[in-house]
């Protein structure tokens, strides 16, 4: 993910209070929601409600 890009998380996800993905050299990382919280710029939080 390059800087700005969007940051989705699952339910599950904030659970263990992190994400794994890949840079765009294809090394593995781990995004801690500390770490995105640092410098969040804006955040946006959307729902779904399922029927």
């Amino acid at each position: 993910m390059k800087q700005g890009s969007f940051i989705t998380r699952s339910p599950d996800e904030i659970r263990v209070g992190q994400i794994q993905c890949t840079d765009g050299d294809g090394v593995s990382l781990t995004i801690h929601w500390e770490d995105a919280a640092a410098d969040p710029g804006w955040c946006k939080l959307d729902w779904a409600e399922s029927a």
